[in-house]
């Protein structure tokens, strides 16, 4: 029921459904950045790997020369030379 009424709120009001649900919402943008919406913090931060805490769990972004570009209460960026984002 939740998911339907998140839906039909999206639907009408033309907002996507992760604004309303705090679903993570993970853009990739040319293996040099990732923005990740709606975390829950940073859990590991290393230069070759990052780990942001989300509301079902962990997005976990490893690469090379990884650093925190931009980060707020809603998002984080992420650049450096990717190789792969997983979510667990």
């Amino acid at each position: 029921m939740k998911k339907s009424m998140t839906n039909a709120v999206s639907d009408r009001f033309s907002v996507p459904p992760e604004a309303i649900s705090q679903a993570p919402l993970i853009q990739i943008r040319g293996g040099r950045s990732v923005c990740i919406e709606n975390h829950r913090g940073i859990r590991l931060y290393t230069g070759e790997e990052i780990q942001i805490a989300v509301r079902q769990g962990t997005v976990t972004v490893k690469g090379q020369s990884l650093n925190i570009a931009r980060m707020t209460r809603r998002l984080v960026e992420i650049r450096g030379v990717l190789r792969a984002v997983e979510m667990d």
